[in-house]
């Protein structure tokens, strides 16, 4: 099991299992390999400003293991977003499962257990907080337990065709010599979280533009979700 990771999991939401797919911003396009058996879950989009109708798309849950440059689909109650792996990376959907991660990634020829370096998604409720809020709360409550962390601002990562930002923090001091940087995407509701640890100052460098590429695969697909066994 990987451990000493110094990010806060308290308040965050657990998303269901991960859909592995191939996806475009235009729609959703499912993998044969989805029909297995497990829960229906149907994510239904909200209807466009300009009066186009809304889609609805019907997957089937699966459990995989590592799928290397995978994509897929986060969901949980009130929300559904989508993340691609960087090159060079693995999406891997069981390894992180006993930390109540449904889906984390690591470089291509590692595993979860032994990479100096790893990257997973969360994802917490605003409740009408600002993002800057949310920010906050999430680096305090680290602080509560490691005061030595120290935390640092630096430039947004663009997605979404470039016309949106991820807020962007690096953290670093902690006791066991781990070294983050969180991307924050806000959601009228949600506030996702794309997370890069590395166990080391070197080999954190070299990841980070991995995260920024898979922050820049990002893509919010609704917050339509209905989930059923």
């Amino acid at each position: 099991m990987r451990s000493n990771f110094f990010h806060a999991w308290s308040g965050l939401a657990a998303c269901a299992v991960v859909l592995a797919l191939s996806f475009s911003p235009a729609g959703l396009f499912v993998s044969p390999a989805l029909a297995q058996p497990g829960a229906t879950v149907t994510l239904k989009s909200v209807p466009a400003k300009d009066g186009s109708k809304s889609e609805t798309v019907t997957l089937r849950d699966q459990k995989t293991g590592p799928i290397d440059k995978g994509s897929g689909i986060f969901y949980g109650e009130g929300h559904s977003y989508a993340l691609s792996a960087p090159s060079g990376w693995v999406l891997d959907t069981q390894a992180g499962s006993s930390q109540g991660l449904v889906a984390v990634f690591y470089p291509r020829g590692s595993s979860w257990s032994d990479s100096p370096v790893v990257m997973y998604s969360r994802i917490v409720k605003r409740d009408g907080r600002s993002l800057e809020k949310v920010i906050r709360a999430d680096i305090d409550y680290m602080k509560e337990a490691s005061p030595e962390i120290k935390e640092s601002k630096k430039d947004p990562i663009p997605y979404g065709s470039q016309s949106k930002l991820a807020q962007l923090r690096y953290l670093s001091a902690d006791k066991n010599g781990n070294v983050e940087a969180v991307a924050y995407m806000e959601e009228p509701d949600w506030v996702v979280f794309c997370v890069l640890s590395a166990r080391n100052q070197e080999q954190f460098e070299k990841a980070v533009p991995a995260l920024k590429e898979l922050v820049s695969s990002y893509h919010y697909l609704t917050n339509q979700v209905q989930i059923q066994k």
